[in-house]
C-alpha cells in the first residue's frame, strides 16, 4: 500500500502504479481505511465509533482519532512528528476537514489535506 496517489479529474484521487516517495499515501490509506477492516490488522484505520455528528465534542474526538490512526508511523520511525487540525466545514454542515502536517524520518514535511463526511445523508467514509 505504498503507491502514490494523487488527484486526478475533479478532484478526485486516483492510484498509480509509482510508488510513493514519502509518507504520504500511508496517511492516506490510514485515514481513510475503517477500523478493523484490515483482517490481519484489526488495529488499523480510522475509528469513527462515537462520530455521529457534526459537534465541537466530536471534532476533538475526530482529531485524536486520526492521531491515533497515525501513531503507527512515529512507533515504527517513518515519521518523527505529526500534527492534526479539524476544523467543521463552513459550506457542508455534515463535513469535518482535516490537515496533517508530518515530518518525515528524512526531516521532509509533508502535507495531507482531506474531509470526512458524518451523520448526513451521505454518513460513509469519503476519500478526501
Amino acid at each position: 500500500m505504498n503507491n502514490k496517489i494523487e488527484t486526478g479529474a475533479n478532484g478526485i484521487p486516483e492510484m498509480s502504479w509509482d510508488l510513493s516517495d514519502d509518507i504520504s499515501t500511508n496517511i492516506f490509506w490510514s485515514i481513510n481505511i475503517p477500523f478493523g477492516s484490515i483482517f490481519n490488522n484489526r488495529k488499523f484505520g480510522l475509528n469513527m465509533n462515537g462520530i455521529t455528528k457534526v459537534s465541537e465534542k466530536s471534532r476533538l474526538l475526530f482529531n485524536d482519532r486520526i492521531k491515533s490512526a497515525l501513531q503507527w508511523l512515529i512507533d515504527i520511525g517513518k515519521a518523527k512528528t505529526i500534527d492534526v487540525l479539524v476544523e467543521r466545514d463552513l459550506t457542508n454542515i455534515y463535513q469535518f476537514n482535516y490537515r496533517v502536517d508530518a515530518i518525515q524520518a528524512d526531516g521532509i514535511p509533508i502535507t495531507v489535506t482531506g474531509f470526512q463526511t458524518v451523520g448526513g445523508p451521505s454518513d460513509g467514509f469519503t476519500f478526501p
